[in-house]
């Protein structure tokens, strides 16, 4: 769990808010209380979404027949708020790890843990499914392992970001994380409840074998396995086995309902204690960790905020009102010149912009970019040689069970967030890692590009001129200011399949996340220079370049 920070909300709705429990492709979720003392994991939805005109609406439509959802293994609907700045949903928090946590901390289930699983899960669809609901991103980290079983979470509001169909809603995106997507909707197909049926399946294949079934070294590589290969069942325990196989069938007729899936389980023995011992060392652990958090919110909420940097102070000053780095003289004309000359003559003792990208005896050498190429041959980018592979954001991806078809570059896409999964903020190559992978059929119909991506460095973009104050500062720039900036500085070229949604903007200090199926995912970091948005890092790790200087809340939107 993350502290709040001095930009954090302390209130949302009713609710008062005591730290952050993770963050994806849908919002942040926060641990918060309710007036009658009940905490709550309250979903706090992204900008971008609300950008979309209809999906208030949607919004409204999925959580209202989310309420009508109850039962043993999900997380109840508790309050929401369709009309608020940034909606908001607040589901029952659920003290537990993710199963994705479980299995990376603790291993594999055992197989009497696995069926009590498998059992719960079920059960936990057929309630989903009964309210005319489809999960539509059933994954590792949507699955809770509360001390008496397994709870299901998110259920629903997925669709609300999609327009409650599986079509693309932005040029190349779609909603779902790609290693747990059924085949129909890794081809953009409509969706019925048997795609959760494979979801299902692939949930408990990596609850019983630690592997992911159908993770490639890249999102495409993924879909195509999701689409064409089958994993091996050989290590899954012989009471599961059938029913992973038959979960995963390709075809969504041939899949069982989670009422035939129960029956194939048959009766679970009970358990008073369902899970190994790391389980409960781990629901311990996070039990202190909210104890903690509540205890410390009146010293979070009595910080100061932070206060406009004073003409020639550069970045703005912490929270305590120190700045948090050296103060920059005025520039001179000298400075302004990027890149610097072979052997630059010292006119100026001022920091270099931004101060955290400085040379210095222990950081030889300017941090170089990776940036981004475009499989497939977009000529822009091959007649100037710049290209950018990308590195997915979430965990390391575990040995697939499938043999990946050689693919372009290393990508995957970030994780939708929920009271479960954002409990722990995955990595960017899980493959569950997004609730928005940018893909379309093609790209998973058919074997990903064979070709590597290049790579070449780009020099750092120039300093400012002026060190503006934040206080006048234009609001945060639009997905398309921010996709023409981008460009900009990706020497004026980007993959014709590339989206940009802004993330955060707080302090003078913009990052986005920048998604293409050819070549995989990237962050954009944005300065205001001068009164003006710049575009001033890209790449797939840019929390040691400029972004270092940036507010706490927006390294953290990139995961820095």
């Amino acid at each position: 769990m993350k502290p709040l920070g001095p930009s954090d909300p302390r209130q949302v709705g009713p609710y008062r808010v005591f730290g952050e429990l993770g963050r994806g492709g849908m919002g942040r979720v926060l641990l918060a209380g309710g007036r009658d003392g009940r905490l709550v994991a309250l979903k706090l939805v992204h900008a971008q979404h609300v950008e979309d005109p209809g999906f208030r609406e949607r919004f409204r439509r999925e959580v209202n027949a989310s309420r009508r959802v109850s039962g043993a293994y999900t997380a109840a609907v508790v309050d929401a708020d369709a009309e608020a700045e940034l909606p908001w949903l607040a589901t029952v928090f659920v003290p537990g790890p993710s199963l994705r946590e479980a299995v990376d901390s603790g291993g594999p289930l055992p197989g009497p843990a696995a069926m009590r699983l498998a059992a719960g899960l079920a059960t936990a669809l057929g309630e989903i499914h009964g309210a005319e609901l489809v999960h539509r991103d059933l994954k590792p980290s949507n699955v809770l392992l509360a001390a008496d079983g397994p709870r299901v979470i998110d259920f629903g509001v997925a669709r609300a970001t999609d327009g409650g169909t599986s079509e693309l809603t932005h040029t190349g995106w779609l909603v779902g994380s790609p290693g747990y997507m059924s085949p129909e909707q890794a081809e953009s197909k409509a969706l019925t409840p048997a795609s959760d049926v494979f979801s299902l399946g692939a949930v408990l294949y990596l609850a019983c074998t630690g592997i992911d079934p159908f993770m490639g070294a890249s999102t495409p590589a993924t879909l195509y396995n999701v689409v064409h290969s089958e994993p091996d069942l050989a290590p899954l325990p012989e009471p599961l086995r059938d029913v992973v196989e038959a979960c995963i069938a390709k075809a969504p007729g041939e899949r069982p309902t989670p009422a035939e899936v129960l029956a194939r389980i048959g009766t679970v023995p009970l358990a008073a204690r369902p899970w190994p011992e790391p389980v409960y060392e781990l629901i311990a652990r996070q039990d202190a960790a909210v104890a903690a958090a509540m205890e410390n919110t009146v010293a979070v909420t009595e910080q100061l905020p932070v206060v406009p940097p004073a003409p020639g102070q550069w970045p703005a000053p912490s929270a305590s009102g120190q700045p948090s780095a050296p103060t920059q003289a005025a520039p001179t004309q000298a400075a302004a010149q990027w890149p610097p000359p072979a052997n630059p003559q010292p006119t100026s003792t001022a920091t270099p912009y931004p101060p955290s990208v400085a040379e210095s005896p222990t950081q030889p050498g300017l941090r170089r970019r990776r940036t981004l190429a475009s499989v497939g041959g977009a000529a822009a980018v091959a007649a100037i040689g710049v290209a950018v592979a990308l590195l997915m954001d979430d965990h390391s991806p575990a040995a697939s069970s499938a043999s990946p078809p050689a693919s372009s570059a290393a990508d995957s896409v970030p994780s939708s967030g929920t009271s479960s999964e954002d409990a722990t903020t995955p990595d960017s190559s899980t493959p569950e890692s997004s609730s928005e992978a940018m893909t379309s059929s093609s790209s998973s119909a058919q074997p990903p590009s064979s070709e590597s991506a290049s790579s070449s460095s780009v020099e750092p973009p120039p300093p400012p001129a002026t060190t503006s104050t934040h206080s006048s500062a234009p609001s945060c720039p639009t997905n398309q200011q921010a996709f023409a900036l981008a460009k900009q500085l990706n020497a004026g070229s980007l993959p014709s399949d590339a989206g940009i949604s802004v993330l955060k903007c707080d302090g003078g200090w913009a990052v986005a996340r920048l998604t293409s199926a050819s070549v995989g995912n990237a962050k954009v970091v944005y300065a205001l220079q001068d009164g003006a948005w710049k575009a001033v890092d890209l790449g797939s790790d840019v929390c040691s370049g400029p972004v270092s200087a940036a507010p706490a809340d927006v390294r953290g939107a990139v995961n820095c």
